[in-house]
């Protein structure tokens, strides 16, 4: 029986280290909090942030929710990010030049480092929610200077860790507990759960029931009107996972993916990503659903990254729609073998030359 490929990453599957992780050693239980979303509330009261006053500059391709969340605080600046994820260079630094932002966001996974034309006083947010943070990351060049990352993105966990060793919160701005947190960990833990049970019995039916429980904590994770800190169990659990060993696999992945694509048809691959968090497959917008399909029926789990048709109309004119809609992603967890990507590539290979 074949064992069920999607993004499930269960804890007692994972590599542990017993003692606490060094992996990100400049991080704080005090500036952990549940969501990306949370955090930068947190960073957008401390700063006194008004839409009415302030911009913030950021790429033209996004996480929808996040987008939506960001336009009801601030005006919105866009830079251009190509269609191979690569940021348009000179397009970025015209637009700090222009309109002098008070906040500028970095989408990570395309590998682009700022190193020049800011002021001191610019705030700068680093986004690796699609990646681990490594400690060789963070350099900042400013006091204002943030990377924040997502642990559940690649772990079974909730929250986030905020980096910056200035940054120094009022404790009245935050919640410890309140309702939303309990919720977001029930939902959290429960599609866990669900899906350990899933991998261990094969289960497309348990998987189903994740994928529910996961669109419920989706729906309503970094939604609550107040920053809210994460869990000190999550942020423990956290600290003894292996992440050195989770991310060099995770390159390995990356790379034979890139490999085996390439060779199946070297116009799937549009990018040479490294160590995210899925794998890009460029494929034509109208067959996308189609091989989803196909793929499901096969026990792996793709799916498209975010729905283009979440995001407000307002902002819809102004992001890299082609981007959107041009690439499903694949799977990439420290359980993800190179007989599990053959096995993927086998499935795709068929597709295209059965056009199913």
């Amino acid at each position: 029986m074949k064992h069920l490929i999607s993004f499930a990453c269960p804890f007692p599957l994972q590599p542990l280290s017993i003692r606490h992780n060094e992996f990100l050693h400049k991080k704080h239980k005090k500036n952990f909090f549940m969501s990306f979303s949370d955090a930068l509330k947190c960073i957008f009261e401390t700063y006194k942030i008004s839409k009415e006053n302030d911009c913030i500059l950021m790429p033209n391709f996004y996480c929808p929710s996040t987008l939506n969340f960001i336009s009801e605080h601030l005006k919105i600046v866009f830079y251009k990010i190509k269609n191979d994820f690569s940021v348009d260079e000179q397009d970025y630094f015209k637009k700090i030049e222009k309109y002098k932002p008070r906040i500028i966001l970095n989408y990570c996974f395309t590998g682009f480092k700022l190193r020049a034309l800011c002021k001191k006083s610019t705030i700068i947010i680093e986004d690796y929610a699609h990646k681990i943070l490594h400690n060789s990351d963070v350099k900042p060049i400013n006091k204002n200077h943030f990377y924040i990352d997502s642990i559940r993105k690649y772990s079974p966990f909730t929250g986030c860790n905020l980096i910056n060793e200035n940054f120094d919160f009022q404790k009245s701005t935050v919640d410890k507990t309140n309702l939303y947190k309990l919720k977001c960990h029930f939902l959290q833990h429960l599609t866990e759960s669900l899906l350990f049970l899933a991998h261990i019995f094969s289960s497309r039916h348990l998987y189903d029931l994740s994928e529910k429980t996961f669109l419920k904590l989706d729906g309503i994770i970094g939604k609550h009107h107040r920053p809210t800190l994460g869990n000190s169990l999550d942020y423990f659990l956290h600290s003894h996972l292996d992440l050195k060993k989770i991310a060099d696999h995770r390159k390995k992945i990356a790379k034979y993916y890139h490999e085996k694509l390439s060779e199946l048809d070297s116009c799937l691959v549009k990018n040479k990503c490294d160590e995210g968090n899925y794998f890009p497959l460029f494929i034509d917008e109208k067959k996308q659903d189609s091989l989803i399909k196909h793929l499901h029926e096969n026990k792996i789990f793709a799916e498209k990254l975010w729905d283009i048709n979440d995001l407000d109309k307002s902002l819809l004119e102004n992001v890299n729609q082609d981007l959107y809609k041009s690439f499903i992603i694949l799977p990439i967890t420290y359980i993800i073998k190179e007989k599990d990507v053959d096995h993927i590539c086998k499935n795709i290979k068929t597709f295209l030359t059965k056009k199913i």
